[in-house]
């Protein structure tokens, strides 16, 4: 009588974002199940029962994001072969932190936490040096980036009223019915996993984030991201998170680096780094989501 053993491969955890520790420490309902949503070769989606996902990512690939685990995977590990066995969709998170999947378990118990700090602008500082002094920098760093890369995206990235692709209109004296008028001509548009506009739409929200309390900005701030919330509905899941969580102050690794960056006043080389950073995400999202960073410096310093 032959006996297999089924073999089950332990994932390195590198670091957890706040929120998915929150999440982990949070409930005391266990176990907890989580469903498989979606898988890439780097990276599977976990949705839970509130909606959102929690993402396990190869941090090889990825930097840090506030609902994901960064795991040290075996070479040429794929999600797409290991988490597709047979009938089963479910991941289970026991009490002492262990996330069991059909043939691998990651111990999360000492992971470090990534946690951003980003200094918030004071009611009395002034947007526009802040906006005008780095905006070359990062417009010549975005434009070498996708000539480097041949990135091109449906949206026209910077203002040019010779191009025949759609123009971004995000106006800081909008009305409400104006302003949802366009975001809607943004949320859901374009290509991608995650669609040109709601990339744009996330790297506008961000670059006035550290403004939202200043009173020129604090109305269309909050105007902005009611109309975003209001019409996530338009876009698919993964976008629909990163939109719900940008509009609540959440941002990846990258975006929270280019924002200290540049509220530090870090040297020219050490922004247009940061930039690049935030342009690896993807295929043309980081480049989409600069796009609308800058086009939140223009609002700031009009």
């Amino acid at each position: 009588m032959t006996t297999h053993s089924l073999t089950i491969t332990e994932l390195k955890s590198v670091s957890i974002g706040y929120l998915a520790a929150d999440f982990i420490l949070g409930e005391n309902v266990w176990p907890r199940r989580l469903q498989i949503h979606s898988r890439f070769q780097h990276a599977l989606n976990l949705q839970r029962d509130d909606g959102y996902l929690l993402t396990l990512l190869c941090a090889s690939q990825y930097r840090n994001l506030a609902d994901a685990i960064r795991l040290d995977l075996p070479m040429a590990w794929d999600w797409r072969e290991h988490a597709n066995n047979g009938n089963s969709r479910d991941v289970t998170l026991q009490e002492n932190g262990m996330l069991l999947g059909a043939g691998w378990f990651i111990a999360l118990e000492n992971t470090p936490c990534w946690r951003p700090n980003i200094i918030t602008a004071g009611t009395d500082e002034s947007p526009d040096n802040y906006a005008q002094h780095q905006y070359p920098t990062l417009v010549d760093a975005l434009n070498r980036y996708c000539h480097k890369h041949n990135i091109s995206s449906e949206l026209a990235l910077l203002p040019d009223i010779s191009s025949m692709k759609r123009q971004p209109e995000l106006s800081l004296n909008a009305d409400t019915v104006t302003l949802n008028l366009q975001i809607a001509q943004l949320i859901g548009f374009g290509r991608g996993l995650t669609p040109d506009g709601d990339d744009y739409l996330l790297g506008y929200i961000a670059s006035l984030w550290r403004w939202r309390n200043t009173p020129r900005v604090a109305t269309h701030y909050v105007r902005l991201c009611r109309g975003v919330a209001e019409q996530l509905e338009r876009t698919n899941d993964i976008s629909r998170q990163y939109l719900s969580r940008g509009v609540q102050g959440h941002f990846s690794e990258p975006i929270c680096e280019l924002i200290q960056a540049l509220a530090t006043a870090k040297s020219h080389s050490a922004i247009s780094t940061a930039a690049s950073r935030v342009m690896q995400f993807g295929a043309s999202s980081g480049v989409d989501c600069l796009a609308g960073f800058l086009h939140g410096l223009r609002t700031l310093s009009n």
